[in-house]
């Protein structure tokens, strides 16, 4: 019933055969999770739009072993 696409453009990337844009078509319901509205997110009922690693907290180490804690930039 639900599709859940993270990430991915399978609309452009999966090999033409495949026919991918029609079979999505027929799922109830289809979410797109991803940093650009593209053909997949196009397509899809829902598009929510993905976090760029500039924009999300996250932590880090170091090369002596330091870990440290990464403040979004934007």
């Amino acid at each position: 019933d639900t599709l859940l696409i993270l990430g991915a453009n399978p609309v452009y990337s999966a090999p033409s055969d495949v026919k991918f844009a029609e079979a999505l078509k027929k799922v109830k319901n289809t979410i797109h999770l991803g940093l650009y509205d593209d053909e997949t997110g196009s397509l899809c009922q829902w598009h929510l739009p993905e976090s760029h690693f500039l924009e999300a907290w996250s932590d880090v180490r170091s090369f002596d072993g330091t870990t440290t804690i990464v403040q979004p930039l934007i």
